[in-house]
């Protein structure tokens, strides 16, 4: 299995259609066995739970379902800090999702440095609207760059 580079806190509240986007979307990584996936379910009452404990008996080296009653966002970050086992830690949201190459790329980094913090650009999402709209947090880093 060996280390894991990075640890993806995910909190997730009624997510059961949207859920499983964002697990195969890691589980595409080429990578993916330097993740750690932590799910923390936030009290669901729709079927996020049973989803999940689908993948974490598929993929219990990277998947790992953790249930706690309802307690909000702040709840569920700290949850995920205190059963991390990455080097890195990261929040996304359940309803979020990764190009997987792009996380590749960002792994492939964090095995060659060590650093405090990465700050990295993003796309957001419209679904009424089916655009993208790309963020540029830090210049010279989008998805067209070669480096």
């Amino acid at each position: 299995m060996g280390e894991k580079i990075i640890t993806i806190s995910v909190a997730a509240y009624n997510l059961e259609n949207l859920i499983e986007r964002n697990i195969k979307s890691f589980l595409d990584c080429k990578y993916r066995d330097k993740i750690e996936l932590l799910i923390i379910n936030d009290g669901s009452k729709d079927g996020t739970k049973e989803i999940v404990e689908k993948y974490q008996e598929q993929y219990p080296e990277i998947v790992r379902l953790i249930n706690k009653e309802n307690g909000g966002a702040g709840s569920t970050v700290n949850v995920g800090i205190q059963n991390a086992t990455g080097k890195y830690f990261r929040i996304v949201d359940g309803d979020d999702w990764v190009n997987p190459d792009q996380c590749d790329k960002l792994i492939e980094k964090l095995s060659e440095i060590d650093i405090d913090m990465v700050l990295c650009n993003y796309d957001i999402y419209n679904a009424e609207k089916e655009a993208v709209t790309s963020t540029e947090r830090v210049r010279g880093l989008n998805k067209y760059d070669k480096k």
